[in-house]
């Protein structure tokens, strides 16, 4: 497994069962784990964003987070497509048009 697969199996930004499949070398495919990580971004927008204590730059800064989680998922799931796991987009379907 290489370094950057084991700090995020580490970071508590997957669920337990996958970090622990993943330490145990059984890493998921890149869609699944850009999956949960979206699901965490979201989590972690949604939180922030909800918090009467949060400044606007934290808020401001939650949702650029999400922004580039989303952007990535798209990127991911151009260079991968469904060959791989992968769904295929509006964005790659307009592309090969």
């Amino acid at each position: 497994m290489s370094y950057t697969l084991n700090q995020l199996a580490h970071s508590k930004l997957l669920p337990p069962f996958v970090s622990e499949g993943m330490l145990a070398g059984n890493v998921p495919l890149a869609v699944e784990l850009l999956n949960h990580l979206l699901t965490t971004t979201m989590d972690a927008h949604f939180c922030t964003t909800g918090d009467p204590k949060s400044t606007w730059i934290d808020k401001r800064l939650s949702h650029q987070n999400l922004v580039t989680a989303f952007m990535l998922a798209l990127l991911v799931e151009q260079t991968f497509g469904p060959e791989h796991g992968g769904a295929t987009t509006t964005v790659a379907r307009e592309k090969k048009l």
